[in-house]
């Protein structure tokens, strides 16, 4: 609990487009928590569009798209790495 106390919590990140990145998309970094992804384009990452990573939680990916990532090394929209109790919903998968 204290580390989770020294790491980003409650951040919203909404309306924003990554298109073309090197690799990951988007990256929640271990241990952040209660972060919400929403009305948010991925497209074209060569890795992951999004990336939840060990022992973050709590997180909310929603009402989200997500086009041809993973190109063409073969990764998924959204990887999930020992992360807990989070939702998914609402989004839509191309590629």
């Amino acid at each position: 609990d204290d580390i989770y106390a020294r790491t980003p919590q409650q951040v919203r990140i909404e309306n924003v487009s990554v298109a073309g990145a090197g690799d990951t998309g988007i990256y929640i970094e271990t241990y952040a928590s209660g972060i919400t992804l929403s009305h948010v384009t991925v497209s074209g990452s060569r890795g992951p569009g999004v990336y939840l990573d060990a022992s973050t939680r709590n997180n909310r990916i929603v009402d989200s798209t997500f086009t041809d990532n993973g190109v063409p090394r073969t990764r998924e929209a959204i990887a999930i790495d020992s992360s807990a109790d989070n939702v998914i919903a609402g989004n839509q998968f191309s590629g």
